[in-house]
């Protein structure tokens, strides 16, 4: 770490291929859904070519150059391109079949059962992911509405499938109206959200202090005091001497 918050800035704490592939990564979502919107089919296909080229000139030629280690060197690089294979052959069955006429709703909001309702809940905590597939979908759909009337409209529609959810699983598991839960229940339930949060809130801290380091005194061996002014010399270098 440098000696000041300037110095600190400017270290690399991560490396630059990673952040440039997360970035291109980012990119190529946004440009997947922009032609998933607009049906473009050939766009579509243009796109998978060009991802394709892309993806075996990085993998294969440049990241073995740039980390100075071959392909099969890490199982990170093996599972990134499984996993890229796996898009691609979906992605051709896409081009193959074409796109619906209409491109309504969340495939998660499909059926009304408990394992949707938690996915759709997950779904909805992920930090801008709604927000963002949201704003792409304003804008790649032919729509009168205005970003905030479409925000709000989509707002409605997660919370009608919630309680549509939680309709479905009352008329499954009926209890009677006006009866109180009883004890045990509540008990259960209660402390185990209350033991979640706790581990949550101060779970961290626990770890931390059973750490050896935490109670290590770390006697200063040294220290010196410069003073300067802007790019000058330094004008005074003091270095006291311990006993």
């Amino acid at each position: 770490m440098g000696d000041n918050a300037f110095e600190f800035i400017k270290t690399n704490r991560i490396p630059a291929p990673f952040i440039g592939m997360i970035i291109i990564q980012s990119v190529f979502i946004v440009a997947d859904r922009a032609l998933f919107l607009r049906r473009q089919v050939l766009g579509k296909f243009i796109f998978q070519i060009f991802h394709v080229i892309l993806i075996h000139i990085w993998l294969f030629f440049v990241l073995p150059q740039i980390t100075l280690a071959p392909f099969r060197s890490g199982f990170a690089r093996s599972l990134l391109y499984l996993v890229k294979c796996l898009y691609f052959g979906l992605s051709a069955y896409q081009i193959r079949s074409g796109y619906p006429q209409h491109i309504l709703g969340n495939f998660l909001t499909k059926n009304y059962n408990y394992i949707n309702l938690v996915l759709f809940k997950a779904y909805l905590i992920m930090p801008f992911l709604y927000e963002l597939r949201s704003v792409m979908d304003w804008m790649w759909t032919d729509s009168p509405l205005s970003l905030y009337h479409w925000m709000e409209l989509e707002d409605i529609y997660a919370k009608v499938f919630l309680m549509k959810c939680w309709r479905r699983s009352e008329i499954a598991y009926p209890t009677p109206l006006g009866q109180r839960r009883s004890i045990v229940t509540k008990y259960t339930v209660g402390l185990l959200l209350l033991l979640f949060a706790f581990l949550c809130f101060w779970g961290p801290l626990a770890v931390g202090s059973f750490i050896d380091t935490t109670f290590v005194i770390n006697v200063p061996v040294e220290c010196f005091q410069m003073l300067s002014l802007g790019g000058f010399p330094v004008i005074v270098f003091l270095l006291p001497l311990f006993p």
